[in-house]
């Protein structure tokens, strides 16, 4: 696993986010549930997230020195998370962090994104972003997704 994705490997669920991301998500919350302005203010602009930009941006400069991405550098092996598997029959879920629930089908997947942007635009609640769903978008990250039988 390489950079902020997530599995399934049979019904294990697997993640490998970002070592800083959590902590920003509940930073960028507290300053949104905290704010006097409508949370409608932070879909038009999101000012919560502007104030984790600088952390994020110091946080950045470990990409693959401390964690692995895939941002067009070198990618520091050792920090690639490896799943070892037997020889028997797997069933394998790969997917971007761009699912806030990964589920084991791409439809029930796109289902849960769908009622994350309904229910919680702004990421603040069981589910902590570091951004939100823009208004026009129907995804507040990248998103990539496939199955395979291995």
């Amino acid at each position: 696993m390489i950079g902020d994705c997530q599995c399934f490997v049979g019904d294990t669920f697997y993640d490998n986010p970002k070592p800083y991301e959590q902590e920003l998500a509940e930073k960028r919350a507290a300053i949104i549930k905290a704010s006097p302005k409508p949370w409608d203010h932070f879909l038009e602009e999101d000012t919560a997230r502007t104030a984790i930009i600088p952390r994020m941006l110091e946080t950045m400069q470990e990409q693959n020195k401390s964690y692995s991405v895939i941002d067009g550098f070198t990618i520091d092996r050792q920090h690639i998370r490896v799943l070892t598997l037997d020889f028997q029959p797997w069933e394998i879920v790969l997917a971007s962090d761009g699912y806030p629930f990964l589920c084991k089908t791409l439809e029930e997947s796109e289902q849960q994104l769908a009622r994350q942007k309904s229910e919680d635009p702004l990421n603040i609640g069981a589910f902590k972003a570091t951004k939100a769903f823009a208004k026009e978008n129907n995804s507040f990250d990248d998103r990539a997704y496939i199955r395979f039988k291995a």
